[in-house]
């Protein structure tokens, strides 16, 4: 007998990284416009983008991959060319968002530039978790 194999879904570290990406995203958009902002969901990024590339070799490769676009996509970011550069790059992001955490407080472009980046993450994660239909649920029967 012949067993149908389906690709598997995303991993709840992708899903995580998008949702996480775009409450912190959220946060800091909120902070720019001066409302009240609980910034636990810009440290929980911080953590979870600092997991999954913690070094060299236990670099995650969605996250990686996610973290590469996202800097690609935003303005003024150092661009990598190789992995140690993208955990150098992704290490002053974190350091970025953790201050902002830890202080409650930034400047307006500070605010939106790790905005956009939140952004372009969560973008990122969610395209590389792949299309619904291959995450494994079953089809609708009748």
């Amino acid at each position: 007998m012949s067993q149908v194999r389906t690709p598997p879904g995303p991993s709840r570290l992708d899903a995580d990284l998008a949702a996480l990406a775009a409450q912190a995203a959220i946060a800091l958009d909120n902070l720019v416009i001066g409302r009240a902002s609980d910034l636990t969901a810009v440290r929980n990024l911080a953590d979870s983008v600092s997991a999954g590339l913690q070094s060299q070799a236990t670099v995650d490769p969605t996250t990686a991959v996610a973290m590469q676009r996202a800097l690609i996509q935003a303005p003024n970011a150092q661009h990598s060319t190789t992995v140690n550069e993208l955990l150098a790059n992704a290490s002053e992001f974190v350091q970025r968002l953790v201050s902002v955490a830890d202080e409650g407080q930034a400047s307006d472009e500070e605010a939106r530039w790790l905005r956009t980046v939140c952004v372009a993450l969560s973008r990122s994660a969610v395209a590389l978790s792949g299309p619904l239909y291959d995450r494994g649920s079953p089809p609708l029967t009748y």
